[in-house]
């Protein structure tokens, strides 16, 4: 061996060792600093990477862990910005990561690892996150497998990426609220249900203030959770102010559409309610991607109306015979709105709640099936609104 390769060799082993020591944090007395958070057997909190000032930064949870040792709050991880937990670990106090402010990625090896916790308040069950509690968190990289409300309060501003597992089947209302920052451009395969409120007191949107989720299709299985109660607010602010979602249509199942549903989601092209019956108060406001609708038999409007406020590009809306009744402000705002189809004889349409404000949409004209220049419904769909022009 020349003495180049042996040259090599012993530079790469010196590198070694000093990366080794300031791994383990050794001092220029060869003391180890802070052992006992290395590898301890009786925490099990062992660090894995420190930063170039020594800092621990990295660290992982092993089994033989206890949380007396360790404390019950973030305190402990407070400069951390990656922390594992292995597949030894299937759960961790509800506080434990309480003030982490720092963390920015969790990393779950356990599949069947508890994110929820569950207590008894005034004789109501009261769900949290564990997870949620990291206040800086951007990533999870790990099956997630349980998703109750508000689960994700805490790192909410911050959270880009997670994996739900294959037990996600159902995700409750304000789950995901004000997750502004996560991204899904497609909709969890194994999600049935959304919505709802699995505790008295209404319920709220899943997915509210999601601004970059951005899918464009929800499967047809997928059920839309507490649409049999009589209060629209249990499946209000589904996909409000998700102003990325490109969705140009909703399940066939879906039939009541509460409050601000779909509320600022300037990028959906939905065009087709002929299942909806209950449309609750500003459910498309603001939705100006939206160029026509097809509205099904709606017996109930939200007490507020203004269903369709400001979609400045709604052009023309066709309306089953079905329908009983209009929101006086149903069209508010929808200034470029020229045609609204009713498929109900003009005797019947003029003496309908409303008709002669023509349900705020002031530049319109309304044709009804007893006219000669009405359209089916097929004939409606046949043409391109998007384009149409007078």
């Amino acid at each position: 061996m020349n003495e180049n390769n042996i040259s090599v060799k012993l530079k790469r082993i010196e590198e070694n060792i000093s990366n080794l020591k300031s791994l383990l944090g050794v001092k220029e007395d060869g003391q180890i600093e802070d052992m006992e958070k290395i590898l301890n057997p009786e925490t099990g909190l062992a660090i894995t990477k420190r930063d170039e000032n020594g800092n621990a930064i990295e660290a992982e949870l092993r089994p033989g862990y206890t949380f007396e040792k360790l404390g019950i709050t973030g305190a402990l991880f407070e400069n951390f910005e990656t922390l594992t937990f292995t597949e030894e670990i299937s759960s961790i106090p509800k506080n434990l990561l309480s003030g982490s402010s720092k963390i920015k990625k969790l990393i779950i090896k356990n599949p069947n690892f508890k994110n929820d916790h569950i207590s008894i308040v005034n004789n109501s069950v009261v769900t949290g996150s564990v997870l949620g509690q990291a206040t800086g968190l951007e990533e999870i990289e790990g099956n997630i497998n349980d998703i109750w409300r508000n689960t994700f309060s805490g790192s909410a501003s911050t959270l880009r990426k997670i994996t739900l597992g294959p037990k996600v089947t159902s995700l409750y209302g304000e789950a995901f609220q004000n997750c502004k920052a996560l991204e899904m451009d497609t909709f969890p395969s194994q999600v049935r249900e959304i919505g709802g409120y699995f505790a008295s007191g209404g319920g709220a949107g899943t997915f509210d203030g999601c601004e970059s989720i951005s899918f464009s299709e929800i499967p047809e299985n997928v059920v839309l959770k507490s649409q049999g109660t009589k209060y629209t607010h249990y499946t209000q602010n589904m996909f409000r102010n998700c102003k990325n979602l490109t969705l140009s249509k909703i399940p066939a199942s879906w039939w009541m559409l509460g409050d601000s549903f779909f509320a600022n989601c300037g990028k959906i092209t939905i065009s087709d309610l002929s299942n909806v019956t209950v449309l609750g108060s500003y459910a498309f406001q603001n939705c100006t991607g939206i160029t026509n609708i097809i509205l099904g038999p709606v017996t109930k409007w939200g007490g507020y109306g203004n269903a369709f406020q400001n979609c400045s590009n709604l052009k023309a809306v066709w309306v089953d015979n079905g329908l009983t009744s209009f929101s006086s402000s149903t069209f508010n705002g929808c200034t470029s709105l020229l045609k609204i189809y009713i498929d109900k004889p003009r005797s019947t349409v003029e003496a309908m709640s409303y008709y002669s404000s023509k349900w705020s949409a002031t530049n319109a004209t309304i044709i009804c099936n007893d006219d000669a220049d009405f359209l089916t419904k097929e004939e409606f769909k046949a043409i391109d609104w998007a384009n149409y022009t007078e």
